[in-house]
């Protein structure tokens, strides 16, 4: 964590307003603040305030600093720039400055190899900084380019449209070609505290949301940097699946990890979700399904998936054409966090091979395991029941609220059952079980997600309910999204005080949510208006994504959808 700079205005800022459109925020009507979309510069029109460089000094922060040899933030002040540098042993030095001049105040952070490198790459971009109005017309070209691509829907509900509308514009600077890949909170880091979670990147849930509604959304661009991540990470997740299996052409993620593929978690039970690997390689593979990226199939998306799958039939053949695993975050009240044939796992495992075997034929490659998939398939249920009612593990029904869906991720993300026909009865039973644990163990990610699975089943009244709940007791002030909730009556998991738990994953979610009952494509099939609200009123959208290149694009009045469906790749 860095630390900020506080602008001190002589006057009152009496009104705030966010130009989503436009990118620009205006304080009191007039003063433009903005990031310079690809330059890593913050501009602030007014030159009227005072600079205070604030390093993040909290008492947690001092601890951490402490404990790790790592040296104090070092202030200083250089004509009209000021700002401070933070060594880190091991890493980068990073320089934070401010500049002072006649159109405005820009503000930068930046990496380098030592602190004098770090002073004058700060230096060199804020004094060959742009002027105010080239560098307002290249925010406003991005965003004016950004809304083109993006969805647009029209609800007759205001809350679940802002909910919408803000949702997308926070995922534009949530990253971008060029960026890191988004973690856990992306580059909004808390300058007051440590971050939760250390801001990693948490690959059973949280980081495949993030991504979710960049599929539909129409922005592919946004895979880049995890796919770049990944596609470097290789040889060590290969190493890791060696050391967990055995086998040399495995590969095996962490749950939990920081930019180098280090776990960032002692707990056991999250590094050893074999799940993981598969789960954020089904991830790219839908990137493929959506828009057709061969490159990215070949180079990363189905390597991931067989590597993945190659550690799942390692397990199976040690243990007689069964395995055992932990469900994700699961911990039963009593017993062992690991059971035999976990759900989520069953249904990972069948994705998997339904992804690669798919993926073996448009690559034209051959592949000597392709008939195992086959047979593995056939022997493999898609997931442990008990009579009618999916379970987390064999024996283990669900007993308690909890925040992570695991055992329904068949129905999404991975659509294995048939819940039009023959598994319909298995999915209703098991979420009948599962609206009757309650939500109380719910955090903000898992209610969005929970949306999209009630979307899945035509329940626009339960879809448009817990959207609703999110909106009410997850959004804070500005509507960031929270971990925790702000008011009593839904869940356990609450703001006491600040500082709140700001997370990206649980608004993602409620974007897709929205997009999910709008429209989407299940077994196969593109489902129209199969959530519709009625609180929605009447609803218009155009562009929104769906596998195989098509658009969606129409209306739903009076309860009546009309809904087209493009085949030619195009944006509308």
């Amino acid at each position: 964590p860095m630390g900020r700079f506080d602008l001190i205005s002589k006057g009152k800022v009496k009104d705030s307003i966010l130009d989503m459109s436009r990118g620009v925020a205006l304080l009191n009507g007039k003063t433009s603040a903005f990031i310079i979309m690809g330059k890593d510069l913050l501009y602030v029109e007014s030159a009227n305030f005072a600079i205070e460089p604030v390093p993040n000094n909290s008492p947690e922060v001092l601890e951490y600093r402490k404990k790790y040899r790592i040296p104090e933030p070092e202030l200083f002040r250089r004509d009209k720039i000021v700002g401070w540098l933070q060594e880190n042993p091991g890493d980068s030095v990073m320089c934070a400055a401010c500049f002072k001049r006649k159109d405005g105040i820009l503000i930068t952070a930046v990496l380098a190899d030592d602190a004098a490198s770090a002073i004058e790459k700060a230096e060199k971009m804020l004094y060959e900084a742009e002027e105010f109005f080239t560098a307002l017309r290249r925010t406003e070209t991005f965003y004016r380019k950004w809304w083109k691509k993006t969805p647009e829907i029209k609800l007759s509900e205001p809350r679940h449209q802002t909910l919408f509308d803000y949702g997308m514009f926070r995922l534009s600077g949530f990253t971008q070609p060029g960026m890191p890949a988004p973690t856990l909170q992306g580059p909004w880091i808390e300058d007051d505290r440590m971050p939760p979670w250390q801001s990693d990147y948490h690959f059973n849930i949280n980081v495949q949301m993030a991504h979710w509604p960049m599929l539909p959304g129409n922005h592919p661009e946004q895979f880049e940097p995890l796919a770049k991540m990944l596609k470097s990470w290789m040889p060590q997740m290969r190493e890791y699946a060696k050391s967990f299996v055995g086998i040399d052409d495995g590969f095996m993620l962490p749950h939990g990890c920081d930019d180098k593929c280090c776990p960032a978690d002692t707990n056991w039970k999250c590094q050893f979700d074999v799940g993981s690997a598969g789960w954020t390689a089904l991830m790219l593979w839908d990137l493929y399904r959506y828009y057709s990226d061969k490159d990215c199939l070949s180079e990363v998306a189905f390597p991931l998936m067989r590597g993945a799958l190659r550690v799942y039939e390692a397990m199976i053949e040690k243990t007689d054409g069964v395995f055992y695993a932990t469900s994700p975050e699961y911990i039963p009240p009593r017993g062992y966090a690991w059971g035999k044939n976990p759900s989520f796992h069953l249904a990972v495992i069948h994705s998997l091979i339904k992804g690669c075997i798919e993926s073996v034929n448009l690559l034209g490659i051959k592949e000597k395991r392709a008939e195992g998939w086959k047979k593995m398939a056939d022997k493999l249920p898609k997931a442990t029941l008990d009579g009618n009612e999916i379970l987390v593990w064999e024996g283990l029904p669900l007993r308690e609220s909890h925040r992570h869906h695991s055992h329904l991720a068949g129905i999404y993300p991975f659509d294995i059952f048939d819940i039009d026909d023959k598994d319909r009865n298995i999915v209703e039973n098991s979420l009948w079980r599962w609206t009757g644990c309650g939500t109380g163990g719910w955090t903000g990610w898992c209610t969005t997600w929970a949306a999209i699975i009630w979307a899945r089943l035509g329940n626009a009244h339960a879809a448009y309910s817990i959207i609703d709940h999110y909106e009410r007791f997850f959004t804070g002030p500005n509507y960031f999204s929270s971990h925790n909730a702000f008011h009593r009556g839904f869940t356990t998991f609450l703001n006491e005080r600040p500082p709140y738990i700001m997370q990206m994953d649980a608004v993602c979610g409620a974007v897709t949510a929205i997009m999910e009952m709008i429209v989407h494509e299940r077994g196969g099939v593109i489902r129209t208006a199969p959530a519709v609200p009625e609180e929605w009123g009447d609803v218009e959208f155009k562009n929104i994504r769906l596998p195989s290149g098509k658009t969606a694009f129409g209306t739903v009045k009076n309860a009546k959808p009309k809904i087209l469906i493009s085949s030619d790749n195009r944006v509308i």
